[in-house]
């Protein structure tokens, strides 16, 4: 088995209408992968279908980067188009608000000595360089949904046990500054494109890993610098994001949950709030629901085929980052 200790690294980079971001932050990643001095190291970029002059920016500025132009797809299109337009096994995927500095990647890379390591999140802080902003990530049921956005940190990172053994699990892997192995995105079949525009699709493809056996890991000597609403803030300023992301996380659910107790706390939930909802003319629940049910036969579907190689239980993966925290102590 090959060492990834000193492995080639790929950066694949999603963008839409993000030239600003990626002229602040372009050099500082071309800088820190220069560093690196492996002939092999690349970038790509996938402009999905920008309006501000990406891709001409990219062509006349950065020529050696491998960058490609498609039509307006959503994230997960783009992210999977990136990543699988990489040759290298080791890929870390960024959003083009995000910058790096020599010695990214170190730590990461002994990770993937593990086969069964799928992604490595890395830490990141605000460009401010102080501000913490994510690290490993701890999923729990409550209430009839996963609740998917709490952080846990290490601050003896350079001499904790679990650090050092690379041990730190997490339910998912941030995709605006993760590193994934290659061959099991694709073999996964990458960002489930149900998620367009955006949303979940992160924890998604972290939860469908763990089911199938995989692992999800946070390396907190990893370090990468991510600008506050800076891809988001991108996104149209409309209810319609708010009502994508609330479809999509009805997706994932549905694809996804299989423990009995949870689908029955999340049916329950999901009658009473379905109730109100349209004895208010409340539309921010209703009309997510409604498209969310007219994509069940392709989530069923998709459940159905993935069912069959799932090998842990909602609850043992919901278990992995918090048996982390308990060792922590946290």
């Amino acid at each position: 088995m090959p060492d990834f200790s000193q492995s080639a690294v790929s950066i694949a980079i999603r963008s839409w209408n993000g030239r600003e971001l990626l002229e602040e932050c372009l050099p500082s990643i071309v800088e820190a992968l220069a560093h690196r001095k492996n002939p092999d190291d690349e970038i790509c970029v996938v402009d999905d279908g920008s309006t501000d002059g990406t891709f001409e920016f990219l062509q006349t500025r950065y020529p050696r980067i491998r960058s490609y132009r498609q039509e307006r797809s959503g994230s997960p299109t783009a992210a999977n188009r990136a990543i699988l337009s990489c040759k290298n096994e080791i890929v870390l995927m960024m959003d083009n608000d995000v910058k790096l500095e020599k010695g990214f990647i170190d730590h990461a890379l002994p990770h993937f000595n593990d086969p069964k390591v799928f992604s490595v999140t890395m830490r990141a802080l605000a460009f401010d360089k102080m501000t913490f902003r994510s690290g490993g990530q701890v999923g729990r049921f409550k209430r009839g949904f996963l609740r998917a956005w709490e952080n846990y940190d290490v601050e003896d990172r350079e001499t904790n046990p679990l650090v050092l053994a690379r041990q730190l699990d997490t339910m998912y892997s941030v995709t605006a500054h993760t590193v994934f192995r290659r061959s099991l995105f694709e073999k996964l079949g990458g960002f489930d494109t149900l998620y367009y525009p955006t949303y979940w699709e992160d924890t998604e493809i972290g939860f469908r890993a763990w089911k199938m056996g995989y692992v999800n890991r946070y390396e907190p000597r990893a370090l990468a610098y991510h600008r506050l609403h800076g891809t988001a803030g991108k996104l149209p300023k409309h209810e319609n994001m708010a009502l994508a992301s609330e479809r999509n996380r009805l997706i994932f659910h549905w694809k996804n949950i299989s423990d009995p107790l949870f689908l029955a706390q999340h049916l329950f939930t999901l009658f009473f709030r379905l109730i109100f909802s349209l004895l208010t003319l409340k539309k921010s629940f209703v009309v997510p629901f409604y498209q969310a049910v007219t994509m069940l036969p392709l989530i069923l579907a998709k459940r159905a085929e993935e069912k069959k190689h799932w090998v842990l239980t909602d609850r043992e993966i919901l278990r992995k980052p918090i048996e982390t925290l308990k060792k922590l102590g946290a």
